[in-house]
């Protein structure tokens, strides 16, 4: 469908790009939603959410309404994953326990290897609490904050 819509040398009424992307992933999601007769809709949670629009200089201009499905399951994706690979390989960190993270994953892991760390807490470590950004601004991003222009402008490149 996006290929369709963003062909030049088609002639008529089509989507747009953006309309045939959202379609797709919506009907991506349906799929998952409707699967295994029904029973992943209790997976996921509709979400509508209204956010003030502001501009440069902070004044309300109005509201954004945001409607949002949200699978709250990452074993209805997941599933379907390892049953089409050969093999998965998951590495990280911060997995541990495996056997906890496979069940929210849905699949059983026949080989896992956990291993013991490999930094040296002693020398390798170190932690740090930055209070101000460069320009001596707090690094403060709460929800009140993080939208203001001093804020953003001193922390971070344009």
């Amino acid at each position: 469908a996006i290929k369709d819509a963003s062909d030049p040398e088609r002639v008529g009424i089509c989507l747009s790009g953006l309309s045939a992307s959202t379609l797709e992933g919506l009907f991506s999601s349906f799929s998952y939603f409707f699967s295994e007769n029904g029973q992943g809709a209790f997976d996921y949670q509709l979400c509508l959410q209204r956010y003030v629009k502001r501009d440069e200089g902070m004044s309300v201009k109005g509201w954004t309404n945001s409607f949002s499905l949200w699978c709250l399951n990452p074993a209805v994706v997941f599933k379907e994953i390892a049953n089409d690979s050969l093999s998965v390989i998951l590495t990280s960190g911060t997995l541990s326990p495996m056997n906890s993270f496979a069940s929210e994953l849905g699949v059983p892991f026949e080989i896992c290897m956990e291993a013991p760390h490999v930094i040296n807490m002693d020398s390798q470590i170190w932690a740090a609490a930055v209070a101000a950004g460069p320009r001596n601004v707090p690094l403060n991003a709460s929800y009140k904050t993080a939208d203001a222009y001093e804020f953003q402008a001193s922390n971070f490149k344009n």
